[in-house]
């Protein structure tokens, strides 16, 4: 049986920014749990034809798309385009009433919905807890910043500098836990307070 899950950080990486037109090729499921422990969850989703002809050529890019893509079998768990049903309904109960964190929690959360919508089988698009965490707001917050703001520096600030290969999915999403568990205070501090 799996421990307690205290939150699960999600990070995406996309052929662009409009959740309705683009579609998600790299998906990683970072678990904190309450015991302290990790587990990092990586796939990566085949992308039809349409997907790639229909694709930013920035976001892959920025995502390192055709560099990576070859590789992706190695560290991740291939979704074929046919499988895709099977993979969203594995995710959505993963996600089922879990808070979810992202860096950007609305990017993610409106890709994971469609995604939901498009494949899997409940009708509930947002099975995670309603309490999401954008872990950028979060640290602005702690910090006392007010946007616009640089997350990488804000982040440098609390001792979780930016990882040096960002925009894979697996290491910003445990990049973003590691910044959530930054921003929570110590027992020193709950101590103090009280």
């Amino acid at each position: 049986m799996e421990p307690a899950t205290r939150v699960i950080s999600v990070d995406l990486e996309t052929t662009g920014l409009d959740d309705q037109s683009h579609a998600i090729y790299e998906a990683s499921f970072a678990s904190l749990y309450a015991d302290g422990a990790r587990r990092t969850r990586t796939f990566w989703l085949e992308l039809s034809v349409d997907e790639l002809r229909a694709a930013s050529p920035t976001a892959l890019a920025v995502g390192r798309y055709h560099e990576r893509m070859a590789a992706a079998s190695a560290r991740a768990t291939v979704v074929r385009v046919a499988q895709r049903s099977m993979f969203a309904d594995e995710i959505h109960r993963l996600l089922a009433r879990q808070v979810l964190l992202a860096s950007n929690i609305v990017f993610d959360a409106s890709f994971l919905r469609t995604f939901f919508r498009r494949y899997a089988s409940s009708a509930d698009v947002s099975p995670w807890h309603f309490k999401a965490v954008c872990v950028q707001d979060r640290l602005a917050g702690h910090l006392g910043v007010a946007p616009p703001y640089d997350y990488g520096e804000l982040a440098r600030r609390v001792g979780c500098p930016p990882p040096a290969h960002r925009h894979s999915s697996a290491v910003d999403a445990e990049w973003n836990l590691d910044v959530y568990e930054a921003t929570l205070p110590s027992v020193a501090d709950l101590s103090a307070a009280a």
